[in-house]
């Protein structure tokens, strides 16, 4: 039972709680199963506790508040729900709201707006005081189980073939070698044709004959209408690479072991393309194409790329035979020779490479970047020496170690230890690492 808000003259009483027959018993066996969220339980305690139609005797809210243990502001809250939305509201369920969802989502759209959103439907309930908060997830729930869906109101796409289009696809979908869906999207035009002699049929019908959903079928219409008989018909219009003559390859590879243009880290597929343009190799060329040449000669443009010298080739080629040479310092050399695009011999692929040297491609990659940016110095770097520090310098690290640790911090780091050494002037750069290096010797 809805309502039970008593006026005294003329003034607003607080709400009462009286339960119908049928009430009762749902909430009676609502309590007795307490199969829902403990919270909902509560909540019928309560409302039973305060029903002034109860045989039994009727307990105030401060009794309730103190047998249930809940504070007076959350006892007066569901009786309130109770007096405004009945039992479905007082227990947080949202299906007293699906009348007033439904008819919200069956009226016009607000002025500016081409439809109702969850967003909008859950602002207008606000506004109308059916509730006092909800949100769109819960709207998007109730019209969902109402199987009300908030579709765009899309263009009306109608399907006229004339005979031509009818002969091509009918002919399309006798072929053997086409692909099987664009033969669906070709037998959904067919059957949606309006001006077919044997009568067109509709979408719910299309939908079970072909297995397909009314969104999938909406949207092959739209894309015929939009593109034409280019759409279903397709596979006769697929990519094929355009072929690269030797002439360009050769050009191609050149560009791509060439100096990268000024102000560029390095050659792109775009790059090249232009530079062809440029130099009048070719009128016109895709960077698609070129970057399938380059991987077919093995130049792949990574974000890094080898370049030996001579003298660095030679230096790298000394280190390998050395004996007393750390095993991984070997192998970033032997990855580096093999890596060089200017290699007289041809480079290897990371793919190749990974499976010669048991080596992950990311590892390749990174030891390519190490080498860009270090130099000789990497792969040459045989003892991972640190930076010698003096006698002055070693003096103030004690210090500072020993010394009370910042403010907010248990203990120095390497690295704070580093930045108080710059900070004094004691020297211009340190490393955290010869910092650590010092302490632990």
């Amino acid at each position: 039972m809805i309502g039970n808000t008593e006026t005294k003259m003329g003034k607003r009483v607080r709400n009462i709680v009286r339960l119908t027959d049928e009430e009762r018993s749902e909430l009676l066996e609502l309590v007795k199963h307490g199969e829902t969220h403990g919270y909902k339980t509560k909540h019928a305690q309560v409302l039973l506790a305060l029903d002034e139609n109860c045989p039994a005797e009727q307990l105030s809210r401060k009794e309730v508040s103190k047998v249930y243990q809940i504070n007076l502001s959350t006892v007066a809250s569901i009786v309130n729900r109770f007096a405004k939305g009945g039992l479905l509201y007082s227990l947080g369920r949202k299906e007293w709201l699906v009348p007033h969802i439904a008819a919200i989502a069956s009226s016009e759209a607000p002025e500016g707006r081409e439809r109702w959103t969850f967003r909008l439907i859950a602002n207008e309930l606000v506004r109308l005081g059916v509730v006092e908060c909800i949100s769109s997830y819960s709207v998007g729930c109730a019209l969902r189980k109402m199987n009300l869906h908030l579709v765009k109101r899309s263009k009306n796409y109608i399907v006229r073939l004339t005979d031509e289009d009818r002969s091509k696809l009918l002919e399309f979908v006798e072929q053997n070698n086409a692909k099987r869906h664009r033969i669906k999207y070709a037998q959904v035009l067919l059957a949606l044709d309006v001006n077919c002699p044997a009568g067109r049929l509709s979408r719910a019908e299309i939908s079970e004959s072909y297995q397909l959903s009314l969104s999938m079928i909406n949207c092959i219409v739209r894309r015929f209408v939009t593109e034409g008989m280019v759409f279903p018909l397709k596979q006769e219009q697929t990519k094929h690479r355009r072929k690269v003559d030797d002439r360009v390859e050769t050009h191609i590879a050149a560009i791509a072991r060439s100096e990268a243009p000024e102000g560029k880290e390095r050659w792109t597929h775009s790059l090249i393309a232009d530079e062809l343009v440029r130099l009048g190799v070719v009128e016109h060329i895709a960077d698609y194409s070129v970057g399938y040449t380059l991987r077919k000669m093995n130049l792949g443009l990574g974000r890094y790329i080898v370049r030996l010298t001579d003298e660095e080739r030679n230096e790298l080629l000394e280190f390998i035979k050395q004996k007393n040479a750390k095993k991984n310092r070997i192998k970033y050399a032997q990855v580096l020779l093999a890596l060089d695009v200017n290699c007289p011999a041809g480079r290897l692929s990371h793919a190749e490479i990974s499976e010669s040297y048991q080596l992950s491609l990311p590892k390749i990659s990174n030891i390519a970047k190490r080498f860009m940016k270090e130099g000789m110095a990497f792969p040459l770097d045989q003892k991972n020496r640190c930076r010698k520090v003096d006698e002055k310098v070693e003096a103030h690290i004690a210090a500072i170690a020993s010394s009370k640790a910042p403010e907010g911090r248990a203990r120095w780091t390497y690295q704070q230890i580093a930045d108080e050494l710059i900070r004094l002037g004691v020297v211009e750069s340190i490393s955290a690492t010869t910092v650590g290096m010092y302490l632990k010797k």
